[in-house]
């Protein structure tokens, strides 16, 4: 089976040390089993990356949110996705998205992010 376009994920929020996104699909992609989530820090290579995965039966038929935690404050994170089918066949990593993490805030202005 060949992959339709892999989606870049989209920015919901970030928190001091959490970054929740979602995955949409553009086509219906059958037998899509998994969206592999690899994120790292912006500095680091992609060989040193997390993975979680999501399992595409948990949102709706196009749309999968995902949050990522335990992350450091004020750090930019680079995520990309990696489609996996029912048959275990992988995809090409898609676009990248670099958010950062909220900055802890000593002034009691609110936390901000910066997203790309």
């Amino acid at each position: 089976m060949s992959f339709t376009k892999v989606p870049k994920p989209t920015f919901i929020s970030a928190e001091e040390t959490s970054i929740t996104f979602e995955v949409i699909a553009e086509e219906v992609q059958l037998g899509v089993k998994s969206y592999d989530v690899y994120y790292k820090q912006h500095a680091q290579p992609w060989d040193v990356a997390a993975c979680k995965t999501i399992d595409a039966q948990q949102g709706t038929k196009d749309k999968v949110v995902c949050t990522l935690e335990e992350l450091i404050p004020g750090t930019p994170y680079c995520i990309r996705i990696v489609v996996r089918l029912e048959s275990n066949e992988t995809s090409e990593p898609g676009p990248e998205m670099v958010v950062d993490t909220a900055s802890i805030d000593c002034n009691n202005s609110g936390p901000c992010c910066t997203i790309q």
